[in-house]
Order: structure tokens, then sequence, then C-alpha cells
């Protein structure tokens, strides 16, 4: 039985400690990369033209797929996926991502989510977790918060 999205999702306090590791030695090393809908922003179609040196054209003609929804004054890119039975991102390989230094933001965050809300001149953020059944980082003793974990992954 498929356990329900929100009992995989908790909220995280910006200082709270969790445990969170991912390498290559774990079981689940690249899982993450695989049935996924990786949508795209701006800065990370920037950031894969500087990976693959690529021009914005031949980018978008390889690896990026392009919707635009009625009503809908700008259109939503998201990363090609491989045919490979288990939808693949196409930068996935064994020994990792082959673009990591200019991986997508989704990529630099995952398992955090991170949600940033302003009331006048006050902004707050609040972070979540989500602890999908695959991965197995959470059982790594490396502690972590928000903040410190947002920092290792250059965002």
């Amino acid at each position: 039985m498929t356990r329900p999205v929100p009992d995989l999702v908790s909220s995280v306090e910006p200082g709270e400690r969790f445990f969170f590791l991912c390498h290559k030695q774990l079981h689940c090393f690249t899982d993450c990369c695989r049935e996924l809908e990786l949508a795209l922003s701006p800065y990370d179609v920037l950031r894969l033209r500087w990976a693959t040196g690529l021009t914005s054209d031949e980018l978008h003609r390889r690896y990026i797929i392009e919707d635009k929804s009625p009503g809908s004054c700008f259109p939503e890119f998201y990363l090609t996926m491989v045919d490979d039975g288990r939808a693949s991102c196409v930068f996935v390989t064994p020994e990792g991502c082959s673009i990591y230094q200019n991986r997508p933001g989704a990529c630099r965050t995952y398992p955090l989510g991170r949600g940033v809300t302003r009331s006048g001149d006050t902004i707050s953020e609040q972070f979540i977790l989500l602890r999908e059944p695959h991965c197995h980082g959470f059982n790594e003793q490396r502690v972590q918060t928000a903040h410190r974990f947002m920092h290792s992954q250059d965002l």
C-alpha cells in the first residue's frame, strides 16, 4: 500500500536538527533522480547551459520540455527524462550527477523544501522535509539544520 504524500512531509523549524547525508555508498544513491517531473527555473536553465556548453536553442531541443498552459502568460519548462523504464534524469550516471556543480535547484534542495512569505516588511521562511521511503540518507548520522543543509548545497 502506498503512503499518502502528507505522511511523507513534515515541517522543520529553521534551527531544528535532523539527520541526513546522501553519498554513493547508500543503496538508494540516485533513486531520487528517477521518476520525477523536474520543473526548471530560468536560473536552472542558465546553469544547465554552463554545465553543458550548449547554446540555448540546442539545450532546449535536447533536454527541455516546454509546456504552455492555456491562459498562462509564460511557458513552464521541465527537464527531459530518459525512457529507460525508470524515467531517469538525462544527467544521472552510476557515479552520480554528471552536472553536479550546476544541477537544478530542486536537486540541490532535496529532501528539503523551502517557502518564503512576506507580510509588510516581515519575511518568514518555512521548511519541510520530504521523507520518501526509498531514501536512506535519513539513517546517516550527519546532523543538519535547514540553514546548514542549504549552505552545504550552495543555496
